[in-house]
């Protein structure tokens, strides 16, 4: 009895089993067929990825060994060369400092004797320097000018007459004007230097007015006036007192800005006369005794020009003493 209901219990079971699956919809079917291509469990499986196989690492190719050169003597740099200027500086600041930090007897007399060394190579430099100015007139300062007390006080008389000279030959061709204002306590002052200037060398000046104002002990005939200061303003003056040369028709220069002494108002005189080719070749020449020798921006723009080879010492001396020679 016991069996027989098993077995039916178990038919049943199949029975009903066989029902259910025989009842599923179409859809089901054709849903799993569909997402089958995506992956089990309805997620992507990732793309699998061929594993790249490990390249052997190629063997190192053994190298030949570079020929043998032969070997070539240093060459000795002017830095590392003995008792050379640089060798003596560099040396000399070693053992400076290490005598300093350690001022032992011994690095104390090491930094000495270097010292004297560089003393020693300072006093050979300037006992040939002496020997070649001697022998080379064109490097030397006294024949340029006189450095001795009595050549020299001769040399500046002359110097100073020749300025005087060309202030006087300036009575004819050229005067002076003075821009003043009534109220400048500078103008008055200057306006004393001018007119003593002008009684010492005969000069004509003309004192302008740019207010309207005199100052006491000027003339009528003397005084000119600036309405507004426009006339000064065309000329460059920016304030008063102010001098200018002043020669007919054209040639105009402003030689002082501001109250000065009658020395130095006269030398800016000279120096705007000598620059407009008013004063006397030959005097100007004398005036200029100073500079006598000197070379200046033109002429080293003339050197620049000229030289084939900058590296070429002997070049470069033959040239600058031309240049030189003929300034004398």
């Amino acid at each position: 009895m016991n069996k027989k209901l098993k077995t039916a219990a178990t038919a049943a079971v199949l029975a009903v089993t066989a029902a259910t699956v025989s009842t599923l919809p179409v859809y089901a079917d054709n849903a799993y067929r569909k997402a089958q291509p995506q992956g089990w469990f309805w997620y992507e499986d990732p793309t699998p990825q061929k594993q790249e196989q490990a390249k052997p690492k190629p063997e190192p190719v053994p190298q030949k060994p570079a020929p043998a050169k032969a070997d070539k003597p240093a060459e000795v740099k002017q830095d590392d060369e003995p008792f050379s200027a640089p060798w003596v500086r560099k040396n000399l600041q070693v053992l400076l400092e290490r005598a300093i930090t350690n001022p032992t007897e011994e690095n104390v007399r090491a930094y000495k004797y270097m010292e004297r060394v560089m003393s020693d190579m300072s006093t050979n430099f300037a006992n040939m320097s002496e020997k070649v100015v001697q022998n080379d007139p064109m490097l030397d300062e006294s024949v340029r000018f006189p450095i001795s007390s009595m050549a020299r006080a001769q040399a500046l008389s002359r110097v100073a007459q020749a300025k005087d000279g060309i202030i006087r030959d300036l009575k004819g061709k050229a005067g002076l004007w003075m821009f003043f204002d009534s109220k400048c306590s500078f103008c008055h002052s200057q306006y004393e230097t001018t007119r003593l200037l002008a009684q010492k060398h005969g000069l004509t000046v003309h004192y302008i007015s740019t207010d309207g104002g005199i100052i006491p002990g000027m003339t009528a005939a003397q005084i000119r006036y600036d309405r507004n200061a426009e006339r000064a303003r065309t000329l460059g003056i920016k304030l008063t007192p102010a001098v200018v040369l002043v020669a007919p028709p054209e040639k105009m220069a402003i030689v002082a800005h501001g109250a000065m002494a009658q020395s130095e108002l006269e030398e800016k005189i000279v120096l705007a006369a000598v620059d407009m080719k008013l004063a006397d070749p030959e005097l100007s020449n004398l005036a200029k005794l100073q500079d006598r020798g000197i070379l200046s921006a033109q002429d080293m723009a003339e050197a620049k020009n000229r030289m084939r080879n900058p590296d070429n010492p002997d070049e470069l001396v033959k040239m600058l003493n031309e240049m030189i020679r003929r300034k004398m």
